[in-house]
């Protein structure tokens, strides 16, 4: 899990970045706004979906320890 949620951030992380560039250069379309903002929760997900499966190992080490 660890490392699709580390991916999809990578994703997230290179479609805001192309977003902004687009809007950083005077292209103000409401399609890279959405963009922009799709990015942002994307990433807000998958990092929920590490933090989970972070506390889902210190949990299953408790379990095992």
């Amino acid at each position: 899990m660890f490392t699709t949620a580390a991916e999809g951030m990578n994703r997230a992380g290179a479609k805001a970045h192309q977003a902004a560039t687009k809007l950083a250069s005077g292209e103000v379309e409401a399609r890279h706004v959405v963009d922009l903002k799709l990015a942002e929760h994307a990433h807000k997900a998958n990092a929920a979906v590490f933090r989970t499966a972070d506390r889902m190992n210190d949990r299953l080490l408790d379990i095992l320890a």
